[in-house]
């Protein structure tokens, strides 16, 4: 029959085993041992996750306790040590809905919980132990530790004077104990595994439902990932980016310079983020605009490590902007050529801009950007005719009308 072994620890380097071996031990259940230890196995490889409900109740009845629980270290920005009990048994079990605390709280240094423990009548040191109608006459606790670092504790109590724990008991315990991190530890991968994936659906999800392309790039390794959105934006294949480098030499080469300068900009954090519009150069040799946006991040020394963001096709915007810049300047030539004048007022600040033959029509001498002022504009009107002009100001104001009228200047 084989029997549970402890090979990580050797209880003689353990300071309560001499104080348990002087105990009279009692004789060894090896079936019973086997058959939990089988039973762990098993739920270590199908429900690591269920495993510790299932090692309380075998550390209750390998070792005769009164009450087992499992407790494991939260985060905690404070020195405090607070535990919180995720497996109970026998009368802690039967107290949880009633007055047991969920939350197991340390001082940080004034408990001893990195090597295995015997404490007697714990409650004046544990406050927060839980508290059912009989007293506890003693506690083992065994820690939970992975690479040096505390994840918790195994509580084996006694609420009988004449029940003392033994070697046995301490041996015991820290089996359990080695399957309780081994379950945590596997239990924990398998969440980081599951977060992981669930970002990554995130990120898949958020590509597929966003007109911009995403790209994230490692500056120390220069390497260069993008989206399958950002491929279709440039029109290329995956295949053709083999590097930074790739994508730098499809920029136009009266942007590049812009681009890169932008880009340098914000690595020597002279401005919050990355933004900047230049020409791409598809696959067939079209150039198309694009309007690139990011961010970096940068290490504790300061230098930056990577970078992400999106990139925006534009093209249509810059097609509508190109046409109203050319409509804007054939409507000036023509509007010259003709001999009118116009002029612009903002009704809410009284800004006032005149065309170059407004002021020429006013007698008046050209602004820097065709600045002029309403009273400029009264000192113009014949007297006779201002209180007329004026009415008929206010009048298309009001009525949100067309203004028009004849005067003299």
């Amino acid at each position: 029959m084989e029997v549970w072994q402890t090979p990580e620890t050797d209880l003689a380097d353990i300071p309560i085993a001499e104080e348990l071996s002087r105990r009279t031990p009692r004789s060894r259940n090896l079936q019973a041992e086997n058959r939990a230890l089988q039973k762990l196995a098993r739920k270590l490889a199908t429900e690591p996750h269920a495993l510790l409900e299932t090692l309380v109740a075998i550390a209750r009845d390998l070792c005769g306790a009164g009450s087992v629980g499992v407790c494991l270290l939260e985060e905690n920005a404070t020195s405090e040590q607070i535990y919180r009990w995720e497996a109970l048994a026998g009368a802690w079990e039967a107290a949880e809905h009633t007055n047991t605390p969920r939350r197991l709280r340390l001082s940080g240094a004034d408990r001893d919980l990195q090597t295995p423990q015997l404490y007697f009548h714990p409650e004046q040191y544990f406050p927060d132990l839980p508290k059912p109608e009989l007293p506890i006459a003693e506690a083992l606790v065994v820690p939970l530790r992975s690479s040096n670092q505390p994840l918790g504790a195994i509580w084996i109590v006694s609420h009988d004077d004449d029940r003392q724990f033994d070697a046995e008991d301490l041996r015991i315990a820290i089996a359990l104990a080695d399957f309780a991190v081994a379950a945590l530890k596997v239990d924990r991968a398998e969440r980081t595994k599951e977060a992981l994936r669930e970002s990554e659906e995130r990120w898949q999800l958020a590509c597929a439902g966003n007109s911009d392309g995403i790209w994230d790039r490692n500056l120390q390794t220069s390497c260069f990932v993008v989206s399958d959105r950002l491929l279709e934006i440039v029109e290329r294949g995956r295949e053709e980016f083999t590097d930074f480098a790739q994508y730098l030499s499809w920029i136009h080469p009266d942007d590049l310079e812009k681009m890169q300068s932008t880009w340098q900009q914000h690595l020597q954090r002279e401005t919050s983020h990355y933004c900047c519009e230049y020409r791409i150069r598809c696959r067939d040799g079209r150039y198309k605009w694009v309007l690139a946006r990011g961010r970096a991040i940068w290490d504790e020394s300061g230098n930056p490590v990577r970078a992400a963001g999106s990139l925006t096709d534009i093209s249509d915007r810059k097609q509508t902007e190109t046409a109203f810049a050319q409509s804007e300047e054939r409507l000036s030539i023509a509007i010259e050529g003709s001999g009118m004048a116009t002029w612009d007022l903002d009704v809410l600040t009284n800004r006032v801009i005149w065309s170059a033959n407004h002021f020429r029509i006013f007698g008046a001498e050209p602004a820097p950007g065709g600045e002029a002022t309403i009273a400029v504009w009264k000192n113009c009107v014949h007297p006779d005719d201002l209180k007329r002009v004026m009415q008929a100001v206010k009048t298309a104001r009001k009525t949100i009308s067309l203004y028009s009228i004849e005067y003299r200047i």
